[in-house]
């Protein structure tokens, strides 16, 4: 397998912290309507890049850069300074919960299980077209 690499457009969705209902008296948990619609979009792109072939069962790295967009409330010179990366965006969500997401999207479609991943790298930062770029491949 090559290397995978797709980029979700628009605002990077973290994983929400679960919901539950109650269903003839028993608990049940479920995902954020967000969060389950991002993971929706991260398994049609891997589907997509995928061209019907099955889930490998070999183990994985993954890289996953965030790009948020920057507050428009901002100054002129900080938006400046988000864009050469001299200010980062240090509030939540964290940077985990995105990795979760973009994890649990992956499941089923290019690996078996998200416990394939030996090898994750990590990044969030500001930029004028918010996404979240995806880049993975089988280790060797």
């Amino acid at each position: 397998m090559e290397v995978i690499i797709f980029t979700i457009p628009g605002e990077p969705v973290a994983q929400g912290r679960p919901r539950f209902t109650t269903v003839n008296g028993h608990a049940r948990a479920y995902d954020a309507p967000k969060s389950a619609e991002f993971k929706n979009l991260v398994s049609m792109m891997a589907a997509s890049k995928m061209q019907g072939l099955p889930p490998s069962e070999k183990p994985f790295e993954v890289y996953i850069y965030v790009t948020r967009s920057i507050p428009a409330s901002w100054s002129k010179k900080k938006k400046k300074q988000a864009l050469e990366g001299t200010v980062a965006p240090t509030s939540r969500p964290d940077i985990d919960n995105y990795i979760k997401a973009v994890l649990d999207g992956l499941n089923g479609i290019v690996f078996k299980d998200d416990g394939q991943v030996v090898y994750v790298c990590a990044s969030k930062g500001y930029g004028d077209t918010p996404g979240t770029t995806v880049a993975l491949t089988e280790r060797k």
